[in-house]
């Protein structure tokens, strides 16, 4: 006869708190952390970006100005909702619709980001298998493809992965900042009360 088992949840989180990552080292944990973390800063930089550029775009007809901001705001709305993947086509099509801004290199920084949103999808998602002796980790992924992670993950590549974000992120910066422009429909406390008010409550 086949037998059932449950487990017995708090005699075992007595026993292992840290379950389920127990098996990797606190600097893994920490390094991964940190890359996430990354990840999270340059999407609010690109939403940034994305104010500023497509907000300094000229209206060619005055007369409709109003629903020009109207419609500027809710685009916006959607930027602080996307996801990176959103974000880096909202960042490209801002800098194609204005020709106010000049970005070196433009092709090679979107493929970069597209790049680095692979790692995104795959770190922020994955579950982590049992480290090797190497402190190296197959993160357990698939894609909306099919296609699975082999490789496996430790501290160095996460770093590196890191240091590539932290990159992209000050080159999204310097986009902006070395453009001589400012945003043309009205003050940021103006944007920001939109953002809240489309907000959802807790």
């Amino acid at each position: 006869m086949k037998k059932n088992y449950v487990i017995d949840i708090d005699n075992f989180l007595k026993d292992s708190p840290l379950w389920p990552t127990h098996r990797h080292k606190p600097e893994f944990w920490e390094m991964l952390g940190r890359t996430i973390g990354s990840f999270g800063f340059l999407e609010e930089v690109l939403a940034r970006a994305i104010y500023v550029i497509s907000g300094a775009k000229a209206i060619p007809n005055k007369e409709n100005i109003d629903e020009e901001f109207e419609a500027w705001v809710k685009y916006l709305v959607k930027a602080l909702s996307d996801p990176l993947a959103g974000l880096i086509d909202k960042y490209e099509e801002s800098l194609k619709n204005n020709s106010s801004f000049s970005v070196r290199n433009l092709e090679e920084l979107i493929k970069g980001l597209k790049e680095l949103k692979v790692w995104r999808n795959i770190l922020c998602h994955a579950s982590w298998k049992q480290p090797n002796l190497k402190g190296e980790s197959v993160p357990f992924f698939v894609n909306r493809k099919g296609d699975a992670v082999s490789n496996p993950v430790d501290i160095t590549v996460l770093e590196q992965v890191m240091r590539n974000t932290t990159e992209l992120t000050c080159l999204i910066i310097n986009s902006v900042t070395s453009n001589d422009v400012t945003p043309r429909l009205g003050p940021r406390q103006i944007i920001q009360s939109q953002f809240s008010s489309s907000l959802p409550h807790s």
